[in-house]
């Protein structure tokens, strides 16, 4: 009951009308239709199963048939639609399929979620290594960041085309043995806007960055931006003023991660990790609410159950991970 009310109270500004959907021969599906930022969805909700989909027979599926998890929840993230500009660095190192899972403990003594564990699938032969973060990383990554993940991977040595082509074409074996690098992915709110970016853990010339442009999706289609971060690092980002906010996070003139939480990034600073992550679900929630609401605009951000919305949204935690490869899954651990 509390769970139905927290998703009406969230979900019933978009709401629409209901209809109901055939599953088959002898069963339907009650699914009710949202509207958010002009984009139509379809919610089904029952015995407290919630499917949400474009496709409102993909919803009507979906909560017809949960799946027990072995967790007190599961959250998954579909990482390709929250990076689609950097999905193709993304595939070079996790599945296709590759959610990102997190395990859920429910704590009685505090009445809160706590995370076990966080999973995502790696593709065979992975190219992850231990070795530790440069000094610096975290202070390029801005606190509005809803996600940021810096893996260690075997260092190309540049990333001029033939670099990247000989890089590839080694054995796993072999790539294994160059010294680490650290690569990270970042996805962050900047003017109402969720802009993504890929952070490289060393410097290197903008001419030996046109190899990195070909893992941008469509990269023909519009201009792949690059710069130096933090007069060490260099950003790259398929639009500039994403590169920007990373020298602002870096200068202080924006907040970085070490604001939000100068304790966790030197626990992580001070291992050697194959990965470590933030997830802001605060950040993550509140501000695709936020959006949605401003599509909207119809002067119902003043309504009290928007209001109180907002305020739910606004208080989620965030969190810290790292860990190391194993069972062909990418395995954190909370960093407290």
């Amino acid at each position: 009951d509390v769970e139905q009310k927290l998703l009406d109270s969230l979900l019933g500004t978009f709401s629409g009308g209901s209809h109901r959907v055939p599953l088959s021969s002898t069963q339907e599906q009650t699914i009710q239709s949202l509207q958010i930022q002009g984009q139509k969805f379809a919610k089904g909700l029952d015995k407290g199963c919630l499917g949400l989909s474009r496709d409102p027979y993909v919803a009507a599926y979906l909560t017809n048939s949960c799946a027990e998890v072995q967790a007190d929840a599961l959250i998954q993230l579909d990482m390709h639609q929250l990076l689609p500009a950097i999905s193709g660095v993304y595939r070079r190192f996790f599945a296709n399929d590759g959610n990102l899972n997190f395990q859920m403990t429910w704590e009685n003594s505090t009445s809160s979620w706590k995370p076990s564990r966080m999973q995502m699938p790696v593709i065979k032969d992975h190219q992850f290594k231990k070795g530790a973060i440069p000094s610096g990383f975290f202070s390029a990554v801005p606190a509005s960041s809803v996600l940021f993940l810096v893996a260690q991977i075997p260092d190309p040595g540049g990333f001029g085309p033939e670099q990247i082509k000989t890089y590839l074409s080694e054995s796993p074996n072999v790539r294994q043995q160059r010294e680490a690098i650290s690569l990270g992915l970042v996805a962050f709110w900047l003017n109402d806007k969720l802009e993504t970016a890929v952070l490289i853990g060393k410097e290197a010339k903008q001419e030996e960055l046109e190899g990195f442009r070909e893992l941008y999706n469509d990269s023909s289609l519009y201009e792949v931006h690059f710069a130096r971060i933090c007069k060490q690092f260099v950003g790259v980002a398929a639009s500039a003023a994403a590169v920007e906010e990373l020298n602002r996070a870096c200068a202080g003139t924006v907040p970085n991660l070490l604001h939000l939480s100068q304790s966790a990034v030197q626990k992580i600073h001070g291992q050697n990790y194959s990965a470590a992550m933030l997830v802001n679900f605060s950040k993550l929630l509140h501000g695709t609410y936020q959006v949605g609401l401003q599509s909207l605009n119809e002067g119902k951000e003043s309504a009290s159950e928007v209001k109180e919305a907002q305020a739910i949204l606004g208080d989620l935690p965030y969190f810290f991970f790292a860990g190391d490869v194993s069972d062909n899954s990418l395995v954190m651990k909370e960093v407290q």
